[in-house]
């Protein structure tokens, strides 16, 4: 990373960054707030001093239409190909696996940690990079020095999603194409709305089981759960993912549970270990039968398909309020 290089020892949070005044360049800052960004801050307090940045601070446009597209997040990758513009994507990081048309892309490693020089060799007009994940970062702040053209997408949530679908089908000049499929997205999304008047269901949504990771209040999910009639049980913690407690799992009592393990298959989610944990019998969810495993693709990837998830959770928080007494 950036500041990597300098050997006094960095003391950062969320809330405030203390960086020693003689390191404090462009490029320096430029790592930081990727740094921050990737967890779901928009602004750093560095020394005491607040300091807030737009959305697209990150991106280098291109000069023309891109046409040789290069993506490194799975979430960007559906996002281009919802413009119909996958024919021009050109390599891809090693998680991307839809739509099924890409598939035979070339890969560049994981989205954690792709490998830039292969990048750079295959001449990109543009590279779609994310900051939807603590660590990609890294990505960000290696491709910025290289001077690619260069877009960084990080939405916290739905309306941000569909504004970077805007944004970017703007950029590859596919503004109607991205602006019907916004439309039809609006759409799905409108026939969530009839729960929003009644009491949200208490959700619990598992990225990870040990240890325990679940959404903080940074993240895009909390946004996805209101509309499809639920509220996130540590939706009140800082940051984009938080790491709780068994036991505050419990305390928090939800009545949904969601089994949506990060990078893990469907075919691999086994709520049958939550209904097996100590002291969970007694949750309302655990209880009432109501722990479902949902695709990660649906919820942890900022795409057109979280639309698809909100749909899921709309119809799940259905149930769980038919057996309200």
């Amino acid at each position: 990373m950036v500041w990597d290089q300098f050997p006094r020892p960095l003391t950062w949070t969320l809330v405030s960054q203390e960086v020693p005044s003689e390191i404090k360049s462009s490029e320096f800052i430029y790592g930081l707030r990727a740094w921050l960004t990737a967890r779901g801050i928009r602004t750093s307090h560095v020394n005491g001093n607040p300091e807030s940045w737009d959305r697209r601070y990150f991106d280098r446009l291109p000069p023309t239409t891109p046409h040789r597209i290069v993506s490194i997040c799975p979430s960007n990758t559906e996002i281009v190909a919802s413009f119909g513009a996958a024919e021009r994507l050109i390599a891809l990081d090693a998680s991307s696996d839809f739509p099924p048309s890409i598939q035979g892309l070339p890969r560049l490693g994981m989205d954690l940690d792709v490998d830039v020089e292969k990048i750079l060799s295959l001449d990109p007009d543009l590279v779609v990079a994310s900051l939807s994940v603590p660590g990609m970062e890294k990505n960000v702040v290696k491709l910025h020095k290289s001077g690619v053209p260069l877009v960084v997408l990080a939405p916290l949530s739905i309306d941000e999603v569909l504004q970077d679908i805007m944004y970017l089908g703007q950029v590859c000049d596919a503004d109607a194409q991205a602006s019907a499929t916004c439309a039809q997205l609006h759409l799905r999304l409108e026939r969530t709305h009839d729960v929003l008047c009644e009491e949200p269901v208490r959700l619990y949504l598992e990225w990870w089981p040990k240890p325990l990771f679940t959404p903080g209040r940074a993240c895009w999910t909390n946004d996805l759960a209101a509309r499809a009639g639920a509220s996130l049980v540590f939706g009140d913690r800082a940051g984009q993912s938080v790491e709780v407690g068994s036991n505050e799992v419990i305390a928090r009592d939800p009545e949904l549970i969601l089994v949506s393990w990060c990078g893990v298959p469907f075919h691999k989610l086994k709520t049958g270990k939550v209904l097996e944990r100590d002291g969970w019998h007694g949750i309302h969810a655990v209880r009432n039968g109501h722990v479902y495993a949902v695709d990660e693709d649906l919820l942890g990837r900022p795409g057109p398909r979280l639309v698809a998830g909100c749909e899921a959770i709309h119809d799940l928080c259905n149930a769980v309020k038919a057996t309200r007494v």
